[in-house]
């Protein structure tokens, strides 16, 4: 049985969430977004968690306000080594404890077309999508879960 534990972003985990979001690319994250990807580490969010599994960072995600007592999910990421285990699930169930215990109503996701599917087991629902939104090849799917 694995040890999963979440804990705030910190420098020092830069780079495995770099390695990450390479080996998720071009599979869940168009190439195109990584410099971004970077920006937003490089800023070191304040709302942003990495979860360690047995003592290494093999996800992250970030839970950042957005309108009202409406959060947004963003730069959701997970290891391919550890995917389909259940610890996407742990993620997703981090986010929702956490959006109960601010009091959010709905939390907006900007998804894929690949990872869409994963979100609505969650009971998130599709309000649009832009074909090559997030590159060619690379739809985008704008999703809110309700709390």
């Amino acid at each position: 049985m694995s040890t999963i534990f979440f804990r705030q972003y910190r420098r020092t985990d830069y780079q495995a969430c770099r390695d990450i979001f390479a080996a998720n690319c071009p599979e869940f994250f168009a190439p195109n977004e990584e410099a971004e990807y970077q920006e937003f580490l490089d800023a070191v969010p304040e709302s942003y968690e990495v979860c360690e599994v047995d003592g290494q960072v093999r996800g992250a995600f970030g839970l950042l306000p957005d309108s009202g007592n409406e959060k947004r999910l963003s730069w959701i990421l997970l290891d391919p080594e550890v995917q389909g285990v259940g610890i996407g699930q742990k993620l997703m169930e981090r986010v929702i404890d956490l959006g109960h215990l601010s009091e959010t109503r709905n939390v907006r996701i900007a998804a894929s077309h690949k990872s869409a599917p994963f979100f609505a087991r969650f009971g998130a629902m599709s309000t649009s999508s832009t074909r090559d939104g997030w590159g060619p090849g690379m739809d985008r799917v704008d999703m809110v879960l309700t709390l």
